[in-house]
């Protein structure tokens, strides 16, 4: 099937280690906030905006606070353009919302028992598309610099915003 679901509920502050996929991704919450890092951007999305990770780039995701994940895997072939080669945030609709609850969440979920139930899936797929096409894309990742110790600071200001009481701090640091 070119495009699934996979639903993970992630306790606060659990981590998923940085991958990737042949697919590409999708990822947001039901519930509660998440940050997905990769290579060239950090993004904090809440329930309401998703991640749009194209294929073959090396992310991780972190909760936040506790939450409802939701990713979708994408073949390469679903969205092609050169908008889709690019990781950004991107607005839930509530109709993509339901789309995506209503499709299958497990791994290798059984092929549909009817016709009625295949065609029922490949609609929803075919109304998945859609949305995500009509998305509005939104500014709300964060390009971490280039120079290798100004990143690992500002990564250590992503990973623990407390370990100093201010940026005077920071800046010392």
């Amino acid at each position: 099937r070119p495009l699934r679901a996979k639903s993970r509920l992630l306790a606060h502050l659990a981590d998923i280690q940085p991958h990737g996929h042949d697919w590409a991704q999708l990822v947001f919450s039901m519930t509660g906030a998440v940050r997905v890092n990769t290579e060239a951007s950090t993004y904090i999305v809440p329930p309401s905006r998703a991640v749009w990770i194209p294929p073959r780039v090396v992310h991780a995701v972190s909760a936040i606070e506790q939450c409802d994940l939701r990713t979708l895997y994408l073949g390469p072939e679903l969205l092609a353009g050169k908008a889709w080669q690019l990781g950004r945030v991107l607005e839930v609709s509530p109709l993509l919302r339901e789309l995506v609850l209503a499709l299958p969440a497990t791994p290798d979920p059984a092929p549909p028992e009817s016709r009625e139930d295949a065609e029922r899936h490949r609609g929803i797929e075919g109304l998945i598309l859609m949305e995500l096409r009509r998305a509005r894309p939104l500014a709300l990742g964060v390009a971490l610099p280039q120079d290798a110790r100004l990143r690992r600071l500002c990564e250590a200001m992503l990973h623990e915003p407390g370990r100093h009481a201010g940026l005077q701090a920071w800046a010392a640091e």
